[in-house]
Order: structure tokens, then C-alpha cells, then sequence
């Protein structure tokens, strides 16, 4: 079951336990990593979580979810969108609806973890079992060609891990992260990783942080944040060799086709898997202090973030 790419950005991804984080560019001074936050700031938003998980012979399947519980415009403005989100995760594939959109009260989250999940688990298994099924039949099949002794392989259990957590919040901002991995068979699993950032003040979802044009005068920021995720990695890497490393055509490195979010510690940049690197480059990522960015930031991003 692999989700439909509408809404979010979809790659090749390693397992999110390996991705990277906290990847700050170096050298770039830390005094600036503020945000303003008023001294009668609101609480942080009230969250609720729930999660739909099943393990068994044929299936590893897990779905956990947080968002505002609040019954306030912006909290249930923040749900939709992440329900928006779950669904186009879970309840597509191949490009065709496979389960039901959840037509519930989107606050009640357990429940819509729970109709998503339920749907999802059930087709998954059916396909684990299909799978092992002609397994077995081409095992036989091989088998009785050669002339050889049959014997049933074992059950390769197919994955999904879907996840959304409140990543980071400030009285004007907050930033949801999702997650998503499947493994269907093949060499690896597919998956993805975005975090949206919300406007406190509305509930929508935030994406217009950087100024047409941005990449080419952004250059020397984006050289240095990918070379401190290479060096994160282990490896020491050049400016001149660099390029080496990535797979862009041109001497441009484009910005991200996901949207930034802020962090505590600047604006994060966030490359999917073979976005502008090998699959064993991994998703590149790093974040560039407010003070180094903000010239780059609309006024829109500058009002938000309290610069």
C-alpha cells in the first residue's frame, strides 16, 4: 500500500530512525536563535493522542497520532488539515480511495486513528497474504522444475509506520511532524518526513517562508549547511567537492521542494531521499540561524516568527 503524493512530499526514504537531527550550519553565531513571544502568550495548545497498532505473522503495522484537543477555531483548524493529511497517508492507494474518509468530529482523534488505522491494517494484511502466497506457488513452481525437495519460505511481513507529532511551538507558531514508512517487498521501503508549520493567530498551515529567488543568493548557506550534514555523517567534504556528492544538474543547489519550519534553533531545510543526493546520502538536513536567514524571509515569515 504506498500513499498518494498530493499534499506532502514522498520519496525513498531511509527508516526516520537514521535521518539526521539537530544539524545546526556552523560558524554562523547563536545570540540571533530567538523568537519573539509575548509576555501575555497563550498556553501551549492542549493535545490529544491515539494510536492503532497490530503486529503479527504477516503484518507490522502502527499508526500514532497527536493534534490540538482544543475547541477553539484554531485548534480545529490545525485537526482538519491533519486529518486531510492522515487520510491521504492511509486511505489511498495506487492513486484510488481504499478506505472511507473518517466523517467524525475531528476532535475525537482516537477515533479517527482507529477508522484509518482498522482500514489500513486490513488491506495491508490481505496483501502480506497474497504476497506469501505466490511466493509459495513460484517457490513450487522452481522447485519442481529442478527436481528439488519444496520447502515453504517464510512469511515476509509487510510495514507501515505512520506517525504525527507537535515537533516544536511558540505563542505565534507551532510545527507538526509526519512520518510515514511502508515496506511492501522490493529491496527497501518507501517513506517520507514533513513538518508543517501552522500560524497560531488563523490555523492554517504556513508555507511562504522565503523570497522568489531565494536559492541563487542563498548559495553559500546551502553549501554550508549540506557540508555539515555530510561531516554529521562522517564525512569531511570540500567545497570543491561537494558537488560530487549530489546529483543536481548544474552548479544551483535548489531549495527544498518541501517547505522550511522553524526550529528553537533557526529555519530547518529538509531534502527528501534522491531529491539532490544518492539513496545512501540519506535526507539531507540542516538549519541556518534566524539571524543568517532573515534576509531571505518574506515579511510574512518575518511577522510570524517575531524577527
Amino acid at each position: 500500500m504506498v500513499p498518494a503524493s498530493v499534499a506532502l512530499l514522498v520519496s525513498c526514504a531511509q527508516p526516520k530512525a537514521d535521518v539526521v537531527k539537530d544539524n545546526v550550519v556552523a560558524g554562523i553565531g547563536t545570540d540571533s536563535v530567538q523568537v519573539a513571544q509575548a509576555a501575555d502568550a497563550p498556553l501551549l495548545l492542549p493535545i490529544a493522542d491515539g494510536e492503532y497498532k497490530k503486529k503479527d505473522k504477516y503484518c507490522d503495522f502502527s499508526v500514532e497520532a497527536e493534534w490540538p484537543s482544543g475547541s477553539d477555531a484554531v485548534s480545529s483548524a490545525i485537526r482538519k488539515d491533519l486529518l486531510a493529511v492522515m487520510d491521504k497517508a492511509l486511505a489511498y492507494s495506487g492513486g484510488k480511495r481504499t478506505v472511507q474518509a473518517y466523517k467524525g468530529e475531528t476532535a475525537s482523534l482516537a477515533k479517527a486513528v482507529k477508522h484509518y488505522g482498522a482500514g489500513a491494517y486490513s488491506l495491508l494484511l490481505a496483501d502480506s497474504k497474497e504476497n506469501h502466497k505466490m511466493r509459495v506457488e513460484t517457490g513450487q513452481e522452481v522447485a519442481a522444475e529442478n527436481g528439488e525437495t519444496f520447502k515453504e519460505p517464510d512469511v515476509m511481513p509487510l510495514a507501515i509506520d505512520f506517525e504525527i507529532d507537535k515537533e516544536d511551538e511558540t505563542a505565534l507558531w507551532c510545527v507538526f511532524e509526519v512520518q510515514y514508512y511502508s515496506f511492501t517487498g522490493g529491496a527497501h521501503g518507501l517513506g517520507y518526513s514533513s513538518s508543517f508549520t501552522y500560524d497560531k493567530a488563523t490555523g492554517k498551515r504556513f508555507t511562504a517562508f522565503l523570497k522568489p529567488g531565494a536559492a541563487k543568493s542563498m548559495q553559500p548557506l546551502l553549501r554550508k549547511g549540506l557540508k555539515q550534514y555530510f561531516s554529521e555523517k562522517g564525512e569531511k567534504v570540500s567545497d570543491g567537492e561537494l558537488m560530487s556528492y549530489l546529483q543536481i544538474e548544474g552548479n544551483e543547489i535548489p531549495l527544498p521542494a518541501a517547505a522550511p519550519y522553524p526550529t528553537s534553533k533557526g529555519l530547518e531545510f529538509h531534502y527528501g531521499s534522491y531529491e539532490i543526493a544518492p539513496y545512501a546520502a540519506g535526507q539531507p538536513e540542516f538549519t541556518i540561524p534566524f539571524d543568517r536567514v532573515k534576509p531571505y524571509l518574506t515579511a510574512e515569515a518575518v511577522a510570524l516568527l517575531g524577527l
